[in-house]
């Protein structure tokens, strides 16, 4: 979790309560995702969950919330010739639990009437094209990551994303809340069984997740 302020009344309880919430739907996640894939419901419980449930202080997995804030143009501020708010990536590990910054006029979960700010996420398709991935009312928007890829054999893609910036005129800023999450490190990634054949072998090596990590990280940081 990110740095706590202290000056920020019930900030601290709010943002333990969020990760513990969105530690109960990561569980969901998996378990829809090993149904999905022919295994058995609870394939996944022994790399992200220690003994006795979910909550922050039983995740044994590598996950993390990040609370990702994009401040306003500045008057007279100059955009660069294609600068963007954050470059192309994927995301290197598991499920990312994203909350979009859903509106900027009205309650985050309203029902309709969403005005969310300008610029934002962008996916890139299967055909190279860019579209716009705007939020939905009261809906996460759930990002494969690599080793999503890896376990699945390319069958849940790990897909290229980017969040671009408003219009030069706009002054908005944007909050979202990131929950990146993945196996614990020492979790041997290599696709499973159901998702191989001899019409599809496996296409990845084997690995462990934190030597995954390690080498996305040392690629990013060159």
């Amino acid at each position: 979790i990110d740095p706590i302020p202290e000056e920020v009344p019930g900030y601290e309880k709010a943002i333990h309560r969020y990760y513990d919430e969105m530690a109960v739907l990561l569980r969901t996640l998996m378990q829809l995702t090993a149904v999905s894939l022919d295994l058995p419901i609870d394939h996944f419980e022994p790399y992200f969950y220690g003994e006795g449930g979910v909550g922050e202080e039983k995740v044994i997995g590598d996950c993390s919330l990040r609370l990702a804030y994009y401040p306003a143009l500045q008057e007279g501020q100059e955009l660069l010739p294609n600068q963007i708010r954050y470059g192309e990536h994927t995301d290197y590990t598991g499920y990312t639990i994203l909350w979009q910054d859903h509106n900027k006029d009205g309650p985050q979960t309203s029902s309709d009437n969403l005005n969310p700010p300008a610029g934002g996420l962008q996916v890139k398709m299967p055909d190279d094209t860019w579209t716009d991935c705007p939020p939905l009312p009261k809906a996460f928007t759930i990002n494969a990551g690599d080793l999503i890829q890896a376990w699945t054999n390319d069958i849940y893609r790990s897909n290229l994303h980017r969040v671009m910036n408003p219009p030069a005129d706009d002054r908005g800023d944007r909050l979202c809340l990131v929950y990146f999450t993945g196996p614990s490190g020492d979790t041997m990634i290599e696709a499973l069984p159901t998702c191989v054949s001899p019409e599809s072998p496996a296409k990845y090596a084997p690995i462990s997740a934190l030597n995954h990590l390690k080498r996305k990280l040392e690629a990013t940081n060159k």
